[in-house]
């Protein structure tokens, strides 16, 4: 079910079957792949027999699918360095994984043990989501990830972590613990800023959506119930108002969707889309 609950899930799956497959487990493979698709073909068959897309508006209008042209490649490759910089505890803990990846490798002198295996499939998972999903806009998108990186990195930590501690200070050691209390700081400082920017913008958030897209759901329930509304953020009301609702971002309007799709979308076809759909009132912000 996991990538029916958020279709980044598929990025994961994608990574322990390719796993199954270099182990040479190919029915595990088939099955964990067919199962893990099944409820997205079944909502794609659904959608297609409605005359709609396999895939849902936001996935095509959000994700970062390249153009295969070299501007498009370009831009493409510009999107990943963006994520990665707007990202830096995503980053962090990727550089971490990838440090660990190695030594444990080096170590075992094997990919097949628990320990590398996690960090392969969050290495791996990381680097195809920054490639080709989005970050950033409240921290959700990639949630998952740091969940994710913490709890691996934490688990292979562990290993290294001697069961009887018993820490001597002396002048010859000061300076290694010194620089193991700055090395820390820096690593913990962009989670330590994530951690306070979400505190901080959260209370501020919910009272601005109460303050917007709440009195636009109560406004429309009271005064237009059962009419033609254009909007272009559509969640909350439709949520509390019984509406006719044309989407202007495309996520719930086939005909925006495929206009933005083809980077064909203008003031005009906004115009005649409202007419023909006899829209009573349109709410929408910058």
């Amino acid at each position: 079910l996991v990538g029916f609950t958020r279709y980044e899930g598929l990025f994961s799956i994608l990574v322990i079957g390719i796993l199954f497959i270099l182990r040479r487990r190919l029915l595990q493979s088939v099955c964990l792949g067919g199962l893990g698709v099944l409820p997205i073909a079944i909502y794609g068959a659904i959608s297609v027999l409605n005359g709609w897309d396999f895939l849902p508006n936001p996935i095509l209008l959000k994700a970062g699918i390249p153009e295969f042209s070299q501007r498009g490649m370009l831009k493409f490759l510009f999107r990943f360095i963006e994520r990665v910089v707007d990202t830096p505890y995503v980053f962090t803990l990727l550089l971490i994984a990838l440090l660990l990846f190695v030594l444990q490798f080096n170590k075992k002198k094997t990919l097949w043990k628990d320990s590398t295996i996690m960090l392969a499939v969050f290495i791996a998972t990381t680097l195809l989501h920054l490639l080709f999903a989005r970050t950033g806009w409240f921290y959700r998108y990639e949630a998952y990830l740091v969940g994710l990186g913490i709890f691996v990195i934490a688990a292979v930590l562990h290993e290294y972590i001697p069961e009887r501690k018993s820490i001597k200070l002396s002048k010859h050691l000061l300076p290694k613990f010194l620089a193991i209390v700055l090395l820390t700081f820096i690593v913990i400082l962009p989670f330590a800023r994530r951690g306070a920017g979400s505190l901080i913008k959260t209370p501020q958030a919910t009272k601005n959506i109460y303050e917007q897209q709440y009195q636009m759901g109560l406004f429309l329930r009271k005064f237009y119930e059962d009419g033609v509304v254009a909007a272009n953020d559509i969640g909350a009301i439709n949520y509390l108002a019984d509406i006719k609702c044309v989407d202007l971002w495309g996520l719930g309007s086939l005909e925006v969707s495929k206009l933005r799709k083809e980077r064909n979308y203008h003031t005009r076809d906004i115009y005649r889309l409202a007419k023909r759909k006899n829209v009573k009132i349109a709410i929408v912000y910058d």
